[in-house]
């Protein structure tokens, strides 16, 4: 039980960071960072 649990916990924050990578991808890949900082906000108010 406790195993899966930290296993699930794990999974989470490699999805957490797949996110930022993401979302650091959107403001370096926008022509404008302020609107690739928006893009990013939408992505993963819409991931959620």
């Amino acid at each position: 039980m406790t195993g899966k649990k930290a296993n699930i916990l794990t999974d989470n924050l490699g999805w957490i960071l797949l996110a930022l990578l993401l979302a650091i991808i959107f403001v370096l890949a926008s022509p404008g960072i302020a609107e690739g900082f928006e893009n990013a906000i939408k992505f993963l108010r819409n991931w959620r």
